[in-house]
């Protein structure tokens, strides 16, 4: 299990209603999206990993997940930096290549700038509901509107599949380990194409393994969902709507 999920179910806001974290993380997501002011994006992003701090997260591990993250953003964002033309264009720094002029203007840097805050901001409230809401959870939440169940299915499925392609990765990279296949670099590329080509299979037979423990109980193509009954603060949850509401129709 990823450390992410076992947080997930291991957090000191395990005890709040997932209603109430979702009014959260999509509020704080839709004032993301919505608000062009670079102040309310850095405050909804030091909101969110402050929340995730109080549920728990570690520093550290909070450091690595952005690590990942920030090299997706940067190259997204990164588009935005630079302009192109035909002609000399006034700019903070340009080249030419060929008959095209790139450059970065002062526009570009700014519209880069409040891109990258905004994806912060926005990919920190889906942290946010990641870090403190099972997603099997969010999927039985939301099954319970006819519409979204046949979505959220096969998402939970895909969901499972991740987990059985890095539990069987894990176990070829184990035994492959164990009879010194990464002990030089010529038999580590071999090892390596080697787990490539087998994982597809095994985890094919896993798959195959998993429809079967389903149908054993019952399996109808329709997923039973459960998770543990909690109580809803009626007022909390008001008071979050009430905020993020007046939020998004001020930042607007």
């Amino acid at each position: 299990m990823l450390f992410l999920d076992y947080l997930s179910y291991h957090n000191r806001f395990s005890h709040i209603s997932i209603a109430e974290k979702l009014a959260v993380g999509l509020g704080g997501l839709m004032l993301a999206v919505s608000s062009g002011s670079p102040a309310v994006n850095l405050t909804v992003f030091l909101f969110m990993s402050a929340l995730l701090w109080r549920a728990g997260m570690p520093l550290l591990y909070w450091l690595r997940l952005w690590g990942t993250l920030l090299p997706f953003l940067l190259t997204a964002v990164a588009t935005i930096l630079f302009s192109f033309a035909l002609q000399p264009f006034p700019a903070l720094w340009s080249w030419q290549a060929g008959p095209l002029f790139v450059g970065i203007t002062a526009a570009g840097r700014q519209a880069m700038e409040a891109a990258l805050l905004r994806s912060l901001a926005a990919a920190a409230c889906l942290l946010f509901l990641a870090g403190t809401t099972p997603v099997s959870y969010l999927v039985a939440w939301g099954s319970r509107i006819a519409f979204l169940r046949p979505v959220l299915e096969v998402a939970l499925l895909a969901y499972r599949f991740i987990f059985v392609i890095l539990h069987t990765a894990a176990q070829i990279y184990t035994a492959q380990q164990s009879r010194l296949g990464y002990s030089t670099l010529s038999r580590s590329l071999r090892s390596i194409g080697m787990l490539a080509g087998n994982l597809g299979r095994k985890s094919f037979l896993t798959a195959r393994d998993l429809f079967i423990g389903l149908s054993s109980r019952n399996y109808s193509e329709r997923l039973v969902f459960r998770y543990p009954p909690q109580q809803v603060s009626s007022l909390r949850l008001t008071l979050i709507i009430a905020v993020f509401g007046l939020s998004i129709w001020r930042f607007h």
